[in-house]
């Protein structure tokens, strides 16, 4: 196996690299990870070595020449410190680009974090009662795929009184960013969506 990746690795092709992502794949049992160099045009993947680390970035950019380093134009990556320092240091002229799923996946995170702070506050002061019992995934899905059962549930908990509620707002609001086409709107947009989210706490 080592001797079959070492032949391939000798007649990788890798000229006219311009779009690059960089990601981190868990396999076997518990924290076990592997940071992992891909084209996204062809796409392909570059490289692949042990551990999410920034030494482990680090060596996934130096198996590249610098001379077709210098050719990359954006790559896209998660929030990863390690991989944003690496990329920099390696690529300082490169746009980093975070991608949707990992945009989506924080966003949901964030919510999630307000349904649990307000989850035991809830239950503290109605002696164990809550309003949120058995609703972490209701949160986290998109009204489209609700069914009645759900939408009127939304109803009942009257979510505009809840924190959780105004965090899903929040959430929702920004789902129109990802139908923008054109950078000057989807700033202008962004900008707006930010705005509205500090200036009405």
């Amino acid at each position: 196996m080592n001797k079959a990746v070492a032949r391939g690795m000798e007649r990788r092709e890798i000229e006219g690299l311009r779009y690059v992502g960089i990601d981190e794949k868990s396999f076997g049992k518990g924290h076990d990870y592997a940071s992992i160099l891909y084209d996204i045009e062809k796409p392909r993947v570059l490289d692949v070595v042990h551990t999410r680390t920034r030494e482990a970035a680090d060596q996934l950019w130096e198996r590249i020449p610098e001379a077709q380093r210098n050719n990359i134009e954006a790559v896209a990556m998660d929030m990863w410190e390690n991989f944003m320092k690496s990329t920099k240091s390696h690529c300082p002229n490169v746009d980093i680009v975070h991608d949707k799923f990992h945009c989506v996946k924080y966003l949901g995170t964030a919510v999630d974090s307000v349904r649990k702070k307000e989850h035991r506050e809830l239950k503290a002061e109605n002696q164990g009662e809550s309003v949120l019992n058995k609703t972490k995934y209701f949160w986290l899905m998109n009204p489209k795929n609700w069914d009645d059962i759900k939408k009127e549930r939304f109803k009942e908990m009257k979510i505009d009184i809840l924190q959780v509620g105004r965090a899903w707002s929040i959430v929702q609001a920004f789902s129109d960013f990802w139908e923008y086409r054109y950078p000057g709107s989807a700033e202008k947009f962004f900008n707006q969506w930010y705005f509205w989210v500090t200036h009405s706490r």
